[in-house]
């Protein structure tokens, strides 16, 4: 049973029930294997006899593969250096196939063992690979055909935590996270069978649980007969590189500050975002948020305390919008967000108001407690269908809208709304070039004393003398300069040329005393009180107290803002100049105004005065108007007479002075001496005043249906 003719191969048996090994002669001649005389055919031993005989660094390698072919049945071979018979280790191949009983348990191990050197195999080739088995870094796995795991490297323990003794037997799916589904393996297999290889990134499993990504590479070797009997899979941990990768990640597309998204990922996520709106045909929110006041904060507290703070507003409002959605940092305190699958503005604005008051809360910061609000602005794609960075603009536009509106709410983006705007730039630029090409011209209207019908003042009234639409009035476009740099431009062009004027009378021998309307934001500029006294050196022959300045918008006045204008307007008086308060009555805080501001002259506002003999009302305001004047012993003029009853009225009433169309309209200044001469007042305001009596005051009457003039 043990014969074998070939030289340099010997047989074995390995009796699994009583652990005996058996071998043939030809076995014994080639290894260093004990000779029992007793038994001449064939010798007896032990299995660990044969493993005695192995080389040390070899012998684990063949008891490995030993034990998982007894569990798994399938064929093995391995390649070991062996004790020989001249008492030197020569490279063996070792291979073998197990037998089984009528029931199916392993019985025998039968197998051969040859010379590699007479067989044509290099001597140093198990040497070589088993020192690179143990000393490479990245793990290794040795299956079966069938996957049955026949060795692991050192490596491999120490990158999964399973000993080489608990993997053997046993088949790569010890191993899996649960990551993957059936298919991924399925296409892992298929792949492997049809071309030898597969390779890969794949997160799988410790011993301890824990999760680790690898590089897995798995090739088919050995193959014979057209069958492959053995895979090895190499792991690389790549780990580490992971960590590291994310780390960069991180810092490209993070702010290090808030740990959120900034500007890039931000950019990346809109595109992602608009081609997203599209299929979906729903809308997609742009926002663009900015801090209220959060400089002085800033500055107060320290910029450790402000970052602080920027961290915690981040972090609010992520809590007030969806994990869909996405909020980034572009810089200071500036931050962009995205809103994904809107449905309609109404669900937009309920987030943007969500947010407002979210970040309004008081914000604790190292026991002090401080207040912030913010300015969003937002657009809605595809109804502004513009491209990613168009739509940041456009959210931007709107935000900054907000902030002019009164800073702690949103505006949506209006395109309407935003031509309008251009437009308004447009008419901006077209008044500066007025301004500067001598279009805008001044006019004078006269006033006049009701207790004496003396010709008492004028009254400078801005006109522009446009090339194309004639003679333009101010209600034309000085509503367009509101709160805008060039309306403190023109009141200073306007306060220079009526000085000019009054020096131009003077020397036709005309004492005119001048009221120039002046914007109260042009009065709270920070450099007006030097401007004006700048102004009066250069006009040193105008007589300050001919020089009134009649303010405008002081019904829009803040009442916190009093104090600085009324010490403003302290200084001017001290230069000698006084002043008006214009439409007068209309404001809620008139009385505080008259208390507060040293103002000379009231002036009652036009339309009280026009409707006084239609609507008591009127009437009421306008006899209040002149009691509370007279009584802070101030003087009171009457805008908007148009009407001999008007003007016997105001009389009676006690007004001291009084102008309007129905007295004369506002004259170029080549025309007002010669107004001057031949004025005279109707002898109707000295008699009594026939009820009804409406007939106007003069014939050279402009349209009065007209906006107001001034």
């Amino acid at each position: 049973m043990m014969q074998n003719n070939r030289a340099g191969i010997g047989l074995w048996e390995r009796n699994l029930i009583d652990g005996t090994l058996v071998w043939s002669n030809s076995a014994s001649n080639l290894v260093k294997l004990p000779n029992n005389k007793a038994f001449p055919a064939k010798h007896h031993a032990k299995w660990e006899d044969f493993l005695a005989l192995i080389h040390p660094e070899d012998r684990q390698y063949l008891e490995n593969i030993s034990r998982a072919h007894i569990k798994s049945g399938s064929r093995f071979e391995a390649k070991c250096r062996v004790h020989v018979v001249d008492d030197t280790f020569r490279l063996m191949r070792v291979a073998a196939q197990l037998e089984r009983d009528g029931n199916g348990a392993p019985v025998y191990i039968r197998g051969i063992i040859e010379n590699v050197a007479e067989s044509g195999h290099d001597q140093r080739e198990p040497q070589l690979v088993n020192s690179v088995f143990a000393h490479i870094k990245e793990g290794i796995l040795v299956t079966d055909g069938k996957g049955i795991i026949l060795d692991a490297s050192p490596a491999f323990t120490r990158l999964t935590g399973y000993s080489r003794e608990e993997v053997l037997g046993k088949t790569p799916r010890l191993l899996q996270s649960g990551r993957y589904n059936d298919e991924f393996y399925e296409h892992l297999w298929k792949t492997l069978l049809e071309q030898g290889a597969w390779s890969g990134e794949i997160v799988d499993c410790k011993k301890d649980g824990s999760i680790f990504q690898a590089w897995l590479s798995i090739s088919a070797v050995d193959h014979k007969a057209g069958k492959t009997t053995r895979y090895v899979a190499i792991f690389s941990d790549v780990s580490p590189l992971k960590q590291q990768t994310d780390k960069l990640e991180q810092l490209a597309y993070y702010d290090p500050l808030t740990q959120i998204p900034n500007r890039l990922l931000l950019a990346d996520r809109m595109h992602q975002a608009v081609a997203q709106t599209r299929r979906q045909n729903c809308l997609l929110a742009v926002g663009y948020l900015d801090l209220d006041a959060f400089k002085p904060i800033n500055d107060q507290y320290g910029h450790e305390m402000g970052d602080r703070l920027l961290i915690e507003v981040s972090q609010r409002i992520s809590k007030a919008i969806r994990e869909v959605d996405t909020v980034a940092r572009l810089g200071g305190d500036e931050f962009a967000f995205l809103l994904l699958g809107l449905e309609n503005i109404d669900q937009c604005a309920s987030t943007l108001q969500r947010m407002l008051d979210c970040i309004a809360r008081p914000f604790s910061l190292n026991e002090n407690t401080v207040e912030v609000s913010a300015s969003i602005g937002a657009t809605l794609f595809p109804e502004d269908d513009a491209d990613a960075d168009t739509l940041l603009r456009h959210a931007d536009q709107a935000m900054y809208q907000a902030k002019q509106s009164g800073k702690n709410r949103f505006q949506i983006y209006d395109s309407e709304l935003e031509l309008n705007r251009r437009t308004h730039g447009e008419v901006l630029n077209r008044i500066q070039y007025a301004l500067e090409n001598g279009e805008l011209v001044l006019y004078y209207q006269p006033i006049i004393s009701l207790q004496t019908s003396e010709f008492a003042s004028v009254e400078a009234l801005l006109r522009w003398q446009h090339p194309d639409c004639g003679l333009v009035l101010p209600s034309d476009f000085l509503p367009l300069l509101q709160n805008q740099t060039l309306a403190q431009t023109v009141d200073r062009w306007v306060m220079e040329k009526a000085m000019q004027q009054l020096i131009d009378w003077a020397g036709q021998g005309l004492n005119i005393a001048v009221s120039v309307n002046l914007s109260v934001h042009t009065l709270q500029s920070e450099d007006f009180i030097g401007f004006f006294s700048s102004l009066l050196q250069r006009y040193p022959t105008v007589k300050p107290e001919r020089y009134q300045l009649e303010i405008l918008g002081t019904t829009a006045l803040p009442l916190e803002d009093i104090d600085f204008i009324s010490r403003t307007m302290r200084e001017c008086v001290k230069l000698g100049v006084s002043f008006a308060l214009d439409d007068f009555g209309t404001g809620y805080s008139s009385l505080t105004y008259l208390k507060h501001l040293p103002a000379q002259i009231i002036k009652i506002d036009r339309s009280f005065v026009c409707d006084m003999l239609k609507e008591e009302e009127s009437l009421a305001i306008v006899k209040s108007v002149i009691g509370l004047a007279h009584a802070f012993r101030r003087q009171t003029v009457a805008e908007g007479v148009e009407t001999l009853a008007l003007g016997a009225q105001l009389l009676q009433l006690g007004c001291d002075q009084a102008q309007g169309n129905g007295i004369s309209e506002a004259l170029p200044a080549a025309k007002l001496p010669d107004w001057i001469k031949n004025w005279k007042a109707p002898n109707e305001w000295v008699g009594p005043v026939e009820a009804g009596h409406n007939a106007p005051l003069n014939v050279r009457r402009s349209n009065v249906n007209r906006s107001r003039q001034k």
